[in-house]
């Protein structure tokens, strides 16, 4: 079953730090409980839904990587390769930031995250890794 994938708690506090202010679907509670609107209604006796003080948005990876776009003209890109000539191997992620107004890259070595002074690019295992560290990255460093 695929299931939305929402940033984590640690990012969704850092987001709301940084003014992200968009209506989620989801919500963590000040424990990092992740609640939907599902969840919301048994959650709540009174069946309203949060009060924004008393929770955490928890965007979903692609609604936070379309506000850095469209907000701060930051565009991720996460793209795959195969580290060796075949494909039965497992892919890796790396992930790509950009100036969406002048097409720069916004970090060392196109295409990468880095790992050490040495640059070296960071992998990651799954697609979705990808996008929370690039977004982290953004967080911390671009905004």
């Amino acid at each position: 079953m695929i299931q939305e994938i929402y940033v984590s708690f640690k990012t969704a506090k850092f987001l709301k730090q940084k003014g992200f202010d968009e209506p989620t679907f989801a919500w963590y509670t000040q424990e990092g409980i992740l609640l939907n609107r599902a969840t919301t209604y048994k959650y709540n006796s009174d069946k309203t839904i949060p009060k924004h003080g008393d929770f955490v948005a928890a965007p979903t990876l692609q609604l936070v990587c379309k506000w850095l776009r469209e907000v701060h003209n930051i565009y991720i890109a996460v793209n795959l390769f195969y580290p060796g000539k075949y494909i039965h191997y497992t892919p890796l992620y790396y992930v790509g930031i950009f100036n969406t107004l002048t097409v720069d890259d916004l970090i060392k070595e196109g295409c990468s995250l880095v790992t050490d002074s040495s640059l070296s690019p960071r992998e990651y295992t799954t697609p979705e890794e990808a996008y929370e560290e690039g977004i982290r990255y953004c967080l911390e460093n671009l905004i």
